[in-house]
């Protein structure tokens, strides 16, 4: 029986994976610090494998982070905004998502309605 990924070309395959790589690529921006930095190298080419060795830390706990975020960043219907984002709403997006702070330290933090937060909210799992 024929597996459902070969019967695409491997040229098809090569062109739905670089417009993965493209999307994550515009989702980095949700990251910030290192976690940015590790996703735009990965995404970039460079191995978990090397980059554990220069950052001298264990390849598998790496590997493992970088699924996370990337399952964070593209997780089951992601698609890219239809609209800018403004940076309060991305700096609300990762203390939701990273940071797992709850709807009333995030209004404390931003300065917001918890409304307003849960209104930012919907509107951003909406895409």
């Amino acid at each position: 029986m024929e597996e459902a990924w070969e019967k695409y070309s491997s040229s098809d395959r090569a062109e739905g994976r670089a417009e993965q790589v493209e999307f994550l690529k515009q989702q980095c921006e949700f990251l910030c610090g290192s976690d940015r930095v590790l996703m735009e190298l990965v995404l970039s080419g460079c191995s978990v494998r090397r980059l554990s060795e220069l950052l001298d830390v264990n390849e598998a706990a790496l590997g493992r982070h970088v699924r996370r975020l990337t399952l964070l960043l593209a997780g089951p219907g992601r698609k890219a905004a239809p609209w800018p984002v403004c940076p309060v709403e991305l700096s609300i997006l990762r203390m939701h998502r990273l940071e797992r702070l709850s709807i009333d330290q995030i209004a404390c933090r931003a300065g917001l309605s918890i409304y307003r937060v849960q209104k930012i909210l919907k509107r951003l799992d909406a895409i």
